[in-house]
């Protein structure tokens, strides 16, 4: 059973449909009585900086057994520096990513991530434009499901 569980996700002051995810992984660690930590990371921070950022979570974490990314690109960062750092992915560290997309599971399709329906984001989006044209609407927020893309990393 994991313990030790980080999570990356944007700095705190970008508001991004990425902070419910940080919201959701910190409630759930309260209700399992562990630490939420996180370590904040923006997405166009270059990939150095990104490696460097994770390094140090390495550095200052020694005992994290999980790692929640909040996108693929930084899973697969993630795992190429736990890689380098002689961490056993999934054996002594597991790694979830967040998105899905195609791109992510032609070039990485070990990893094991939560997919969005872009289709169906798309469809809805499109639908909640047209309805606030037309003056029917004034929705702030759908949530959609996400599915488990279950692959070797976690």
């Amino acid at each position: 059973m994991l313990e030790h569980i980080i999570h990356t996700n944007y700095p705190k002051d970008v508001m991004t449909t990425n902070q419910d995810r940080r919201k959701a992984y910190e409630d759930l660690m309260s209700q399992a009585g562990y630490p939420a930590i996180t370590y904040e990371v923006n997405y166009d921070t270059p990939m150095e900086e990104k490696k460097a950022i994770f390094a140090r979570l390495f550095d200052e974490h020694p005992e994290v057994d999980g790692i929640f990314a909040d996108n693929d690109t930084n899973a697969g960062l993630i795992i190429q520096v736990a890689k380098a750092r002689g961490r056993r992915v999934p054996k002594d560290l597991k790694v979830v990513g967040f998105d899905g997309a195609d791109g992510t599971r032609i070039l990485f399709p070990e990893l094991t991530t939560v997919q969005q329906s872009i289709d169906q984001m798309a469809a809805v989006a499109v639908n909640l434009l047209e309805q606030q044209i037309a003056g029917q609407t004034n929705v702030e927020s759908v949530t959609l499901p996400v599915t488990l893309l279950e692959g070797t990393t976690g």
